[in-house]
């Protein structure tokens, strides 16, 4: 790697042994660190990488130069995403980044080429148990990592990484008997549509407003991702995330929710939550030919709310309200 580097300040160069003649190059040494450094294991700066063997000591005045000079960033570790961040960074664990995406790639040897047509996820695939901490709590799962085919290192691989995590979370919630996020919001847009069409059935209007489509997986508000932005920008809602995913948290329960209403959406939560599994939930609305007779996207017509309302009486006593 050729990385063109200012001298050192005349101070640094008089005043702090770390800076001496003799460990002028310690800022190239350090940079040409910094690709395999941020592959390693270890996730953090290692003072041992740089140099053949080099001390931290050594290393405060080059650092601290090469930081302050703008070419290399240093980016602490945060215990806990909360503000604010300062209260809660670890300062003597970091990584360090070139300042410039060009140099990084020129000092691994990678032609842009590679970049845009995607030709780095060139590795070694192994499966092991790896352990990660859900809530304080450790949990090991079978995870895949990815190892350089030529030295045996495992490579950080985000999307990977996120599978692993999403793996020992999906054990977690099982062990505690938690839902998913994703089944959370099946069981809400479930409800929704029953609730919509009961109500259009037994008084001649929906709920919400809400149109509704035929989609692979079966009835699906149409722009629900609309709805709650909609929702929470005119403050109905706080959407909050919490280590499980996302919880919808009303803010004025009582807001334009009438008795009937009310009738009507207990009815339709009662259904859905008789099911003890969303796939059990999914295969008995896939039943209804509302959704069956109709192709993907073609929007389903309330004046099928009969048969909704036959599939729920089944489970549940229908409300007759206004």
């Amino acid at each position: 790697m050729s990385v063109l580097l200012p001298s050192f300040p005349a101070a640094a160069t008089t005043n702090t042994p770390a800076a001496s003649s003799a460990s002028i190059p310690l800022p190239l040494a350090i940079c040409d660190s910094i690709p395999g450094q941020l592959s390693n294991s270890s996730h953090k700066f290692q003072y041992s990488k740089v140099n053949g063997g080099a001390r931290a000591r050594s290393l405060e005045a080059p650092l601290d130069w090469l930081t302050a000079s703008g070419i290399i960033y240093r980016s602490v570790k945060i215990s806990k995403p909360e503000k604010p961040l300062a209260g809660f960074s670890d300062s003597s664990c970091f990584k360090l980044f070139l300042n410039d995406v060009g140099l990084l790639a020129n000092a691994l040897r990678i032609d842009f080429n590679d970049i845009l047509f995607d030709r780095l996820h060139q590795s070694d695939i192994i499966e092991k148990d790896e352990t990660i901490p859900v809530k304080g709590e450790p949990v090991t799962s079978y995870a895949r990592v990815a190892i350089c085919p030529s030295c045996g290192e495992e490579i950080g691989d985000s999307r990977l990484e996120n599978a692993n995590t999403q793996a020992a979370y999906d054990i977690y919630r099982e062990r505690y008997g938690i839902i998913s996020p994703t089944q959370i919001l099946t069981r809400v847009l479930k409800s929704l549509f029953i609730a919509d069409f009961l109500s259009f059935e037994k008084r001649g209007q929906a709920i919400t407003g809400i149109t509704y489509a035929r989609m692979p997986h079966g009835p699906m508000a149409v722009s629900y991702r609309t709805i709650l932005d909609t929702a929470e920008r005119d403050r109905h809602i706080q959407i909050e995330d919490n280590a499980c995913g996302k919880i919808i948290c009303p803010i004025n329960k009582n807001q334009d929710i009438t008795d009937g209403d009310m009738a009507y959406l207990q009815a339709a939560t009662t259904f859905v939550s008789s099911f003890t599994t969303v796939e059990e939930l999914s295969e008995a609305t896939h039943a209804l030919k509302l959704w069956s007779s109709l192709n993907n996207g073609e929007l389903i017509r309330f004046e099928a709310g009969d048969e909704v309302a036959r599939l729920v009486s089944t489970v549940v006593e229908l409300p007759d309200k206004d």
